[in-house]
């Protein structure tokens, strides 16, 4: 009787342990772009509560705080983020938050990878990718945020699927290496550079505002010398300049999602992420069927 009364005593126990431990919340874990939080769900989705800055959107460079997004940093346990690099706002406003806990990734990547210039747009590479996925699993696991053998398992699954969808990606691009095109924002070496493609101008700051007819006059040579037969714009660039330098000439114009803006936040996969921008691409590069 006296054992019986133990086991449920200890039952008993357990079972409001369980239901503390139940009620509690989920560690915060904040990205400041898209594709940071798709890795972080990757990892650790059902272990955290993984939420993407606010208010970045289409321009990590140029974005307003809001001061949701200030309580927001002030109740994560860890911030990801590129760096000053990429998002220079939130740069400034980590700068003057008290007790620090952001994780800058950018200098965490392999020194041999990263262009002389610093360039901060590492997520469209796969293998910068995995890089970026082991920075993220040892934090999580250096904070105590999830456990090490379960984050262990999600980054080998996800080391595997970059593995696969570089392979994918390759298949795309096949036979297009050649071929030239320009961008409106330079925000694809990476994932040129992997893909030994052929990128021949990048208008730049400029081409994101609204510049003068000299100026538009400059580019428009600049893209005819080019010879280039694919421009790539996103969904914030300057559409009416787009359409001005491809106008008279045979060049397509696409738009590409680096920031993965067009999928749901909480459903997208990485992989796919990385496939469908590089069909995108391979789209224009091709042409339409003949």
């Amino acid at each position: 009787m006296l054992r019986a009364r133990r086991c449920r005593l200890v039952l008993a126990l357990l079972c409001m342990t369980m239901r503390a431990h139940a009620d509690e919340p989920l560690p915060l874990v904040l990205s400041s772009i898209r594709p940071l939080h798709l890795i972080v769900l990757a990892l650790a989705g059902d272990r955290v509560e993984a939420r993407e800055f606010p208010g970045i959107g289409a321009s990590p460079h140029d974005f307003v705080v809001r001061p949701s997004a200030i309580r927001l940093l002030e109740s994560a346990r860890v911030v990801f983020w590129i760096g000053p690099e990429l998002e220079r706002p939130l740069a400034e406003l980590l700068e003057r938050m008290p007790g620090r806990r952001d994780i800058a990734l950018l200098p965490r990547m392999p020194p041999a990878a990263i262009a002389a210039d610093a360039d901060p747009h590492v997520w469209l590479d796969p293998r910068l990718a995995v890089a970026i996925a082991e920075s993220m699993a040892a934090v999580l696991i250096e904070r105590g945020i999830a456990e090490e053998p379960l984050l262990q398992s999600r980054l080998e699954a996800f080391i595997a699927s970059m593995e696969s969808a570089e392979w994918n990606m390759r298949q795309e691009l096949n036979g297009l290496e050649r071929v030239p095109f320009m961008v409106m924002h330079d925000g694809y070496g990476y994932f040129v550079r992997r893909f030994s493609l052929n990128q021949v101008l990048a208008l730049g700051p400029d081409a994101e505002r609204q510049p003068g007819a000299r100026a538009v006059s400059r580019m428009r040579q600049s893209a005819l010398d080019s010879a280039a037969v694919c421009l790539l714009r996103e969904s914030n660039s300057n559409r009416r300049l787009a359409d001005l330098l491809a106008e008279g000439t045979a060049m397509r114009i696409r738009e590409v999602d680096p920031l993965a803006l067009s999928l749901a936040a909480d459903d997208a996969d990485f992989a796919a992420f990385l496939t469908d921008f590089t069909r995108t691409v391979a789209g224009c590069l091709r042409g339409p069927a003949s």
